[in-house]
């Protein structure tokens, strides 16, 4: 016969003191961006803040300056491995460093709700947090790998493409995956690019070096041309250097780059062709406060007066300061629609005439979500009682 939650003891049920606390955004947004190396990071420099700062536990006061060489004993990982964390970690807004001299530097953490609104990211209820919008995910995910090829090819590291029990001599010893949560089983991967991340080939890498250090080194060309089927002469001449399984790796990797570069390709062309035609159907002012009340879902008639009063007074204040009614009005109207989206979950809710005529439509800041009225809806989601 199973007991009862209620006549276990010492269940993980209440939060006690002595505890550090990591926003849910950071595991569900952007750990498949970063990777697991640099949240193991990021989880203990969290451990150490104080407020925003990170707090040094070796300094009695606390002390905000922090070397590497101490981040790194923190943290278990080589100097090099907790740099190119950081970097990443600061790249996509997580982090915020001040470097000083002696090899020390302040960092302090991001507000990650604010940081994920500010990005475009909206509230999800079934989780319970914020989640970046899709495309932006790619984005980072591209721009965190085109950084760490460029720390790479700085540092003159070389990293070689080595067997399902192999370990690379280029690697420190702490970055070679383990049988652990965050780690894929003869998987050889650096974990800082995210090992769910299917763009890029397990094992693969920009550089490639072989045992003889004579031998020549082969870069892989940057960037990918589009076109999944056609590689570029770059890409050819890198694959003529190849032969046998690097050959057939890095042929999927510019196959995959290259499907999305032509993807991005294909957004840029729609993104352009939607900027015309905003362009033909707004053109001014009067034209554009129609558009963003039917966009909106108000309707033209006058129970509606102070809402078109509203829309006229903030796009006339727009146009004005020299922007363009086209980019004006669809800013408004995204604006109302992630707004109404959470509404029920706000501290302080507006009505859409005070959220346009007070300004609120532009400081997405200022949208403070109530974390009881989220707990409550997260319980009622999920079939748990209050």
């Amino acid at each position: 016969m199973s007991q009862g939650t209620d006549q276990l003891t010492g269940l993980r049920n209440e939060r006690k003191p002595c505890h550090f606390w990591v926003d849910n955004e950071v595991a569900d947004c952007y750990q498949p961006i970063v990777g697991a190396d640099a949240i193991w990071v990021y989880c203990r420099i969290a451990r150490n803040a104080h407020g925003a700062w990170i707090v040094s536990p070796k300094v009695r006061g606390g002390d905000t300056r922090i070397s590497l060489r101490e981040m790194a004993e923190w943290c278990g990982k080589s100097v090099d491995t907790v740099s190119r964390c950081l970097q990443v970690l600061e790249h996509v807004g997580l982090l915020q460093a001040v470097r000083g001299a002696k090899a020390k530097g302040r960092y302090a953490l991001a507000d990650v709700k604010d940081l994920v609104t500010r990005e475009g990211g909206l509230y999800d209820r079934e989780t319970g947090s914020f989640q970046l919008p899709a495309k932006r995910t790619v984005e980072l995910k591209l721009q965190v790998r085109e950084l760490r090829a460029k720390l790479a090819r700085k540092s003159g590291s070389r990293l070689a493409i080595v067997g399902r029990d192999e370990a690379s001599s280029s690697v420190a010893q702490s970055d070679r995956l383990g049988r652990d949560l965050f780690a894929v089983a003869n998987a050889g991967s650096d974990r800082c690019v995210a090992l769910s991340d299917t763009s890029v080939a397990p094992g693969v890498h920009a550089s490639i070096t072989t045992k003889s250090k004579k031998a020549k080194q082969t870069t892989s060309p940057l960037p990918p041309q589009a076109g999944a089927d056609e590689f570029s002469p770059e890409q050819l001449a890198h694959l003529g250097t190849l032969s046998g399984e690097p050959r057939g790796e890095f042929e999927r990797y510019y196959r995959e780059q290259n499907c999305q570069k032509a993807e991005a390709a294909e957004e840029e062309r729609a993104k352009a062709k939607r900027l015309e035609e905003l362009k033909r159907i707004l053109p001014d002012e009067p034209s554009a406060v129609p558009w963003a009340m039917a966009e909106c879902g108000f309707a033209m008639d006058e129970r509606r007066r102070g809402v078109r009063g509203a829309i006229c007074a903030v796009l006339g204040q727009e146009c004005a300061r020299g922007r363009p009614a086209w980019d004006a009005a669809p800013a408004m109207v995204k604006a109302w629609r992630d707004y109404n989206a959470i509404f029920d979950l706000l501290e302080v809710p507006y009505g859409p005439v005070k959220f346009f005529r007070l300004g609120v439509w532009a400081r997405r800041n200022s949208w403070r979500i109530d974390e009881k009225k989220s707990a409550a809806q997260h319980r009622a989601s999920v079939g748990r009682p209050a």
